[in-house]
């Protein structure tokens, strides 16, 4: 259920998430969003709402692959 969870997330489109999103995201959706399982409408509006709390594993897999890398390349400018 995650994974349908993680590809309708909207953060970004599915094959662009790490291949193990949704295994990564899980604690953080049990963690903060539990409470709206399983209504994958509503875990993606408290994951966007929450998006500071994730830990870092879920917010990396949730990005864009090439986002960090044009971040670094911001910071060297």
């Amino acid at each position: 259920m995650l994974t349908v969870l993680i590809v309708a997330a909207g953060t970004k489109p599915a094959a662009a998430q790490a291949a193990d999103a949704a295994d990564r995201c899980t604690p953080d959706v049990m963690r903060l969003c539990s409470e709206f399982v399983p209504d994958a409408d509503r875990i993606v509006v408290c994951l966007k709402v929450k998006r500071r709390q994730l830990s870092k594993s879920c917010l990396t897999a949730l990005q864009p692959s090439g986002s960090r890398k044009q971040r670094r390349a911001r910071r060297e400018d």
